[in-house]
């Protein structure tokens, strides 16, 4: 004999409290799995293009990224002479030496928050083709110049194009807006690494960035980095998620 359901809503009732319980547990671990599920994916698509597999970056052994990551400048010429390095039209290795900062500037909202200042070079430009701008010209050595994203430019002040932005102990012209195709260079600045180096006092590099012949040097490179312990540097695939293991 069938149970009518009239019963079967009647026995809810009575546990009401119970079931309620259980509907809301199945929608919180349910909403838990799609707000983690929506995380890895922007994360995934903010860093997983970043790189390509011949290119490597070059810190600090020990360090976790390139903003906790710095050593001595004369190690720039040790590293650009391994063999396996690419070389450019001039018969230069395409190897950049960069530095990295961190500010604190207010939103347009009002707040404040931190933003990456990269030192970088003509070849480090070369090396990131990913990168275009879209209004404007690339910054010129010597004049305090900056380029930087669509996506600050809409965020922060100050940052539009032809703006004066007041950085360390110089005020920089924008005179670049690039698109860096959701790469992590989308929540960057830009400005030649002399510059920085000099108006930040900070006569190091914070990486190096190197394109390789091919996926197998760039691998030869890594190892041969690794095994010479007088340098205490590390080589990384400039494509490699933040979160996954360093030693991979």
């Amino acid at each position: 004999m069938k149970i009518p359901l009239k019963y079967n809503f009647g026995s809810l009732w009575v546990r009401r409290i119970g079931t309620l319980m259980t509907a809301l547990g199945i929608g919180l671990t349910v909403s838990v799995f799609v707000i983690m599920m929506a995380l890895v994916n922007g994360l995934d698509s903010t860093f997983v293009d970043t790189g390509h597999e011949n290119h490597l970056v070059v810190i600090r052994d020990g360090s976790l990224n390139e903003v906790n990551s710095y050593f001595n400048r004369d190690l720039f010429q040790t590293i650009r002479l391994l063999p396996g390095i690419s070389v450019g039209d001039n018969n230069e290795p395409l190897c950049s030496g960069e530095t990295v900062v961190i500010i604190n500037h207010p939103r347009v909202t009002g707040e404040s928050s931190n933003v990456i200042v990269r030192g970088t070079s003509e070849i480090g430009l070369k090396l990131r083709p990913e990168v275009r701008i879209v209004q404007g010209r690339w910054f010129r050595k010597g004049l305090r110049e900056i380029v930087l994203s669509e996506l600050l430019s809409k965020r922060f002040r100050n940052m539009r194009l032809g703006d004066t932005l007041h950085m360390s102990r110089s005020d920089w012209k924008v005179v670049g807006l690039f698109n860096a195709g959701g790469t992590a260079y989308d929540s960057e600045i830009w400005a030649d690494y002399e510059e920085i180096a000099q108006d930040w006092d900070r006569p190091i590099y914070s990486c190096i960035l190197l394109q390789a012949n091919d996926a197998g040097a760039a691998s030869a490179i890594k190892q041969r980095i690794a095994d010479d312990r007088r340098i205490h540097l590390q080589a990384i695939p400039s494509a490699l998620k933040p979160w996954e293991d360093l030693s991979l």
